[in-house]
């Protein structure tokens, strides 16, 4: 199981997670594989964190979630805000589930913390988008439209919770799949 708490505060954000890594046995069960999994990577394009839990790899496509989300960090600053990032996040690791083959399936259940701060009216302000398939936090079941994003801070604050991937914008476990 992996545990990460996202903690936004007038002060600033926060971020912490476990580093348990976990193989996903026939029948169900997770082994620990390692102890030390790295689940945070920073995001200087908008002074941001991710964190991820779910899928951390997929060894028979040499797929690692930590080595995926920091190609995509790369181009962080080519996008206009964080919110055309999140989407794009979404929608290429649609693509990438799917040509695993499990983007349908739960073993390719994944979720993503990232937290950035926006500029409105010169204020920066924090916002953490969640980047998911799960359909709900009981992690038995897939989003059918698969991977999408949805802004929390704003929706909590604002009681309006909705999918961002048209662009318009936890617990869970560390898994990795042998």
């Amino acid at each position: 199981m992996t545990v990460i708490s996202t903690v936004i505060t007038k002060f600033g954000v926060a971020h912490a997670t476990d580093s348990l890594i976990t193989t996903l046995l026939r029948g169900g069960a997770h082994s620990p594989t390692s102890w030390r999994g790295n689940k945070l990577i920073r995001v200087p394009a908008w002074k941001g964190i991710i964190s991820f839990w779910g899928l951390a790899k997929y060894d028979k496509y040499g797929f690692r979630t930590i080595t995926w989300l920091e190609k995509q960090i790369h181009s962080s600053g080519t996008f206009n805000n964080p919110e055309e990032f999140s989407v794009y996040i979404a929608a290429e690791l649609n693509k990438e589930l799917h040509r695993m083959g499990i983007g349908n399936k739960t073993i390719g259940g994944v979720g993503i913390h990232f937290t950035a701060y926006e500029t409105i009216n010169g204020t920066y302000i924090p916002e953490l988008f969640l980047i998911s398939n799960w359909a709900d936090t009981s992690y038995s079941s897939l989003r059918v439209a698969g991977v999408e994003a949805t802004r929390e801070t704003s929706a909590t604050v604002l009681d309006a919770r909705d999918s961002i991937n048209s662009v318009n914008m936890s617990i869970g476990f560390g898994l990795m799949i042998g």
